[in-house]
Formats: C-alpha cells, structure tokens, sequence
C-alpha cells in the first residue's frame, strides 16, 4: 500500500506515472479499451 500511496502522491504532485495510465478517463476518449473477451467468465472457469 506504501507504493501505491507513493504513485499517487507522485502523480498529484504532476510527475506523471506510467502505472496509472490504464486508470486514466482520457483514455476513453482516445478509444484505448481493454481488449474483450468472447465469455465473461474468466479462463479457469470456462472449462
């Protein structure tokens, strides 16, 4: 959790960190999705 806190103290003190870029809402507009997937159960669940 220490880590986490430092990204985001990081990131609010406008040095941009690179884990944070999939959280990101800009990236809706961009049209930067996670990839789909054919079931919504995960892999291991699908056998």
């Amino acid at each position: 959790m220490i880590g986490v806190g430092h990204v985001v103290v990081s990131e609010l003190l406008g040095e941009t960190q690179g884990l944070l870029e999939p959280s990101r809402f800009a990236r809706y507009g961009r049209g930067e999705l996670h990839p789909t997937r054919k079931s919504p159960l995960p892999a291991e669940l699908n056998s």
